[in-house]
């Protein structure tokens, strides 16, 4: 997980999500205590906060064509991946294990800095409706409570409006709670699972054998030991800016897995 930021907000999410948002609110003053026990649900429209072609598309320019939380590239995810909110919209549970709290942060459905683009191991296998937040302090209970939302003591790290690397550190292919916020984020996205951690290793043996290319290839190359120091020189500078380019290329935004990239590069 690494920083990211907003674009500016969508139109549709302008011209039909605030309409709509407006509408929840509403329908939320007129019965409360429904809406408290579940009994009656909103209605919320992904056709609006999940459009393909406006909110689906800008988020994954936003983010590099990445899952905000796990950082694995599109094109390798399993499924087309989600919009997600990253304060759930209709329900949330605090611990994986207790039942659903009603309602969610409705009024958050079509709020754009509420909205990441997630893949779905992420999403639907892992965080789902989970969010929670520290022990012993108060949760926003609806629309009326704004005020609240920048102080909630939220337990979940969000890529657009925290550090990631303050809260989360990687032991090559490991990662690691610097914060009780950052091993919160990892147990809540199971961004230690097996299977994640197995591609991280695999792009880091790819990452680190950028650098033994350059040594490896000059020491095999025997027809250069009859070779004047200039032609060793030139063959040398040849493979250094190939690898460099190879290693800019890993280290850039755009590639996978960079928060465990730069904390690797951090011990050498």
């Amino acid at each position: 997980m690494i920083k990211l930021n907003k674009s500016k907000i969508p139109k549709i999410l302008i011209d039909k999500g605030i309409p709509e948002n407006n509408k929840n609110c509403l329908d939320y003053d007129e019965f409360p205590d429904n809406f408290k026990t579940g009994e009656q649900k909103f209605k919320f429209k992904n056709k609006i906060y999940a459009d393909k072609t406006t909110i689906k598309e800008q988020l994954k320019t936003d983010q590099n064509n990445k899952c905000a939380y796990c950082e694995t590239k599109y094109e390798l995810m399993f499924g087309d991946g989600d919009v997600e909110h990253f304060r759930p919209k209709g329900s949330y549970k605090q611990e994986r294990d207790e039942k659903l709290n009603y309602p969610g942060y409705y009024w958050l459905a079509y709020n754009w800095n509420n909205l990441l683009f997630s893949c779905e191991r992420c999403n639907r296998k892992h965080k789902g409706n989970l969010f929670p937040i520290k022990k012993g302090t108060k949760r926003i209970a609806n629309h009326k409570s704004l005020k609240l939302e920048n102080n909630e003591d939220v337990l979940l790290v969000n890529p657009y409006f925290d550090e990631p690397d303050e809260h989360l550190g990687f032991n090559k292919n490991i990662v690691y709670g610097k914060t009780e916020k950052g091993k919160k984020t990892i147990e809540v996205l199971g961004l230690n699972k097996p299977e994640l951690q197995e591609k991280r290793r695999e792009y880091l043996k790819l990452f680190q054998d950028n650098f033994s290319t350059v040594s490896n290839n000059i020491f095999k190359n025997k027809s250069l030991i009859s070779k004047t120091p200039v032609v060793v020189y030139k063959a040398l500078k040849k493979e250094i800016t190939k690898s460099e380019k190879n290693i800019k290329a890993f280290k850039s935004d755009k590639g996978q897995y960079q928060l465990m990239i730069k904390s690797y590069l951090k011990t050498k």
